[in-house]
């Protein structure tokens, strides 16, 4: 008695293993083929055949049942490259025209910038193919008699190093043939499409595409040979075989019929291995592909063995078949995900819309949000797009690297997810994709061309990503602003068209309390008499508290809006105005105008009475930039405060540009120099009072004292104001001595570090000074022995002379 066999379709890297029973629901079937039958001889391949390592990719839940449809051929090309040499000598030859060798040049070497490419485009002239038997079988449904199935199959052979794409579309007759792969953009869908616009039932408008009729000869980037063997229901079936440099045509009486279609068959070139990867082919039709309304079937093989069999290599972790067991093939769909922007909004369940997000993003967690829409009229498409939980980009040197996680669709086939035409950078966090049938393509199909039709586009989507994120509940918002505020802040300087849509949907802190407020918002609040939106910048919401330029706005009442980002003084200053109120910048001198309570009349009195103290200060105190010194109509605590002109650099933003890592430091110091400050002074303050009065008196012994102090005075309100001090350890010597001054310390007492330094530099001086007299009193030594031989020597010179009898040395007379 035979062992029961069973039936499942495993997810695993060698090919898929079954055995031959199952109560498990099968995928689709097959039509028009016949399952195997007990009589038919199996194929057992050998255990180093290279289509042994064909992946199944398959679901683990994908579990088939004995109905469905098994083949024990092997997936080879219907022709040897051998048996279409054979035909090609044979058969009636043709040249390209003249243009096309150097056409085909640059089709391989500059048109194409990824190989794969090619699997797309044959994939669509099938689509198109199948869309023109339709379009035709509507007005004679006879034209379906020889296929009624619509579909594309794809298979690979490893082992003769071939792939064949077979459609069963219209086909083609020998003059089409000879018209449409033998010259350059004169493609059948081409003047197929004219004839399909002119008709008056819209409904009959097919999906078409390659309408520059180059995509087919993107074979060559990995084939050095094509076979078409093709059927036309109103011509005999023909085969056309190129090697790019001509063509041949000839009848194939002898084949396989195809009943209606193509069947076209790339003999890859040598240094092309992966193409034949059954894994390799379903990633590229689930890239490009996938969203193609007709059925695409890849050629899979199963393996049979016996249930007990199974169980034991399932326990061992070992799914590898032998050399005896028993091998089929079958065809798997491949495009199973169904295109659901092509539904109406309110027949897509949230289940679907996270689905489709996940093919997208794969990150596993749900979008912020999502808007789903169809437009009509100049352009027509249709968009799903979601705002991704997570900024899918990281800074990349220096530079921001753009994702892949908003893709472009014409006619269902994927074209790009690289294109800024249409996604503007500031929204290029953005995931999804839009599918339109009106947008024209370049000859590559990889990049569409610079159309009004585009800008349109581009238009809308701006339009409804900010409708989008305007649409956000609050808790989804504020996750959404503390992840993606930057964006909206370049959005604001990029866009001037949505500039102001944009800045309603900013927010910041303000002098109004902990949370966060809309500009809008902020404009409601407004007090009487106040007409500007006042705002300062900082490092830290408790830095721009403490800055004494905000004393006048807040005693008044008025709100003051905290910059803490370092792009967001940027953006309001680009911005000018929230509708008809105008920002100010409280660094800029012209800020405050209008609210001093001091008359013209006082305050020119008030600048009569300190023209000394302003002259004193501009002639021994303040730096080049500093252009102009002033009675203050701000300060109200504060003895004095650097501002900046109109349309000069805050503080803040100049110690931001020091830091920048792209201007170079030369370029920043010389804007920086240019800078036009104004120092004012408070003439209410009693230091500023003293100071005045100091310098009235004109005492030269007081002379140091009022140098320090308004030395000290200006650079405490250039710190206080943000400006950068231009000569830092003066600043902190003139702190030092007040502090010693207040603590009742002097000013020559020093350190335990310096007395002890000071020491040990005393006892190097003197060890230093030692060192010389005794080496001083060595030479003097070493010089009086030098003098005594001297003059022995000459004693001793005149004791053998003439006189020696008058020599008096003893050694010499004893001698």
């Amino acid at each position: 008695m035979l062992p029961l066999k069973y039936l499942l379709l495993l997810f695993i890297a060698s090919p898929v293993i079954f055995c031959k029973e199952t109560t498990a629901v099968s995928e689709p079937l097959v039509e028009g083929v016949s399952p195997v039958s007990d009589d038919v001889s199996k194929t057992n391949l050998p255990a180093d055949d290279p289509r042994t390592d064909l992946p199944a990719y398959a679901s683990k839940t994908d579990l088939p049942t004995d109905n469905d449809v098994l083949f024990d051929i092997t997936p080879d090309a219907s022709l040897t490259r051998e048996a279409v040499d054979k035909i090609e000598s044979q058969a009636e030859r043709y040249q390209f025209q003249a243009e096309i060798a150097r056409m085909m040049k640059l089709i391989v070497n500059s048109l194409y910038k990824n190989k794969e490419i090619f699997l797309r485009e044959l994939i669509s002239n099938a689509a198109d193919a199948l869309d023109k038997i339709r379009f035709v079988s509507i007005q004679q449904p006879g034209q379906l008699k020889s296929n009624k199935d619509l579909n594309i199959k794809i298979k690979s052979d490893p082992v003769g190093k071939t792939i064949t794409i077979t459609d069963t579309g219209i086909g083609m007759t020998k003059d089409d043939l000879i018209k449409n792969l033998g010259t350059i953009a004169e493609s059948g869908t081409s003047s197929f499409f004219e004839k399909m616009m002119n008709s008056s039932n819209k409904e009959e408008h097919s999906h078409l595409i390659g309408q520059f009729g180059v995509g087919f000869y993107s074979v060559y980037l990995v084939a050095d040979k094509v076979m078409v063997r093709t059927k036309h229901n109103n011509d005999s079936q023909y085969i056309w075989i190129s090697d790019s440099s001509s063509f041949t045509i000839s009848e194939d009486k002898d084949g396989s019929p195809l009943g209606r279609g193509t069947e076209i068959t790339l003999y890859l070139r040598n240094n092309i291995k992966d193409f034949t990867d059954n894994h390799l082919l379903f990633e590229l039709v689930s890239t490009y592909s996938r969203f193609i309304h007709f059925d695409i079937l890849q050629y899979r093989r199963v393996v049979e063995m016996e249930r007990e069999k199974l169980q034991k290599k399932l326990a061992e972790g070992n799914v590898e078949e032998d050399k005896n067991d028993i091998v089929h093939y079958k065809w798997k769909k491949l495009n199973n995900v169904k295109p659901i922007w092509l539904k109406k909004v309110s027949n897509v369940s949230v289940e679907e819309y996270q689905q489709f997000f996940e093919t997208i993003y794969k990150s596993g967690q749900k979008a912020l949000g999502k808007i789903h829409f169809h437009t009509e009229g100049d352009v027509s498409f249709k968009s799903i797009l979601y705002i991704p939980p997570d900024l899918n980009e990281n800074p990349k040197e220096g530079a921001i690297e753009v994702t892949k996680y908003f893709k472009l669709y014409v006619r269902r086939v994927f074209i790009t997810d690289h294109f800024v035409e249409l996604l503007p950078r500031y929204l290029s966090f953005i995931a999804g994709m839009i599918d339109s049938d009106d947008l024209p393509l370049n000859v590559s199909r990889e990049i569409l061309q610079t159309s009004k039709l585009l800008r349109l586009i581009k238009k809308k989507i701006i339009r409804k990503v900010l409708e989008m994120i305007a649409k956000l509940g609050e808790g989804d918002f504020l996750e959404f602003y503390k992840k993606f505020s930057r964006k909206l802040k370049t959005g604001v300087m990029e866009d001037t068209p949505n500039a102001m849509k944009i800045a309603k949907l900013l927010r910041y802190s303000s002098s109004n309390g902990e949370n966060m407020t809309s500009l809008g918002d902020y404009v409601a609040r407004m007090k009487k008499g106040q007409d500007k939106i006042y705002f300062l910048s900082g490092e830290s919401i408790d830095e721009v508290k403490a800055s004494p330029l905000l004393e006048t706005v807040t005693r008044k009442g008025f709100e003051v809006v905290y910059l803490t980002d370092p792009i967001d003084e940027t953006v309001l200053v680009h911005l000018q105005s929230f509708g008809k109120i105008n920002f100010a910048n409280l660094a800029f001198d012209s800020s405050v105008q209008g609210l001093s309570k001091l008359r013209d009349v006082d305050f020119k009195a008030k600048e009569e009475e300190f023209k000394p103290l302003i002259e004193y200060f501009k002639k021994n105190i303040v730096t080049p930039e500093v252009t102009n010194i002033a009675i203050s109509k701000r300060l109200h605590k504060s003895a004095s405060a650097y501002v900046t002109h109109h349309y000069g650099i805050s503080g803040h933003r100049a110690k931001l540009l020091r830091a920048h890592e792209v201007i170079s430091k030369e370029i920043v110091d010389q804007h920086l120099k240019e800078m036009r400050l104004t120092y004012e002074i408070n003439a209410g303050h009693p230091v500023i009072k003293e100071l005045l009065k100091l310098v009235n008196e004109q005492n030269p012994e007081k002379e140091d004292l009022i140098n320090k102090n308004a030395f000290l005075i200006s650079d405490t309100a250039k710190f206080a104001s943000r400006y950068i001090i231009n000569s830092p350890s003066e600043f902190a010597a003139r702190i030092e001595e007040s502090v010693r001054k207040n603590l009742n310390v002097s000013l020559d007492a020093q350190s335990d570090a310096e007395i002890e330094d000071k020491e040990t530099v005393d006892q190097e001086q003197l060890d230093e000074n030692s060192d010389k007299i005794t080496e001083e009193t060595s030479d003097t030594a070493e010089e009086k022995i030098v003098e005594t031989e001297v003059k022995e020597g000459d004693k001793e010179k005149s004791c053998s002379g003439a006189n020696s009898d008058q020599c008096t040395d003893p050694l010499h007379n004893e001698l």
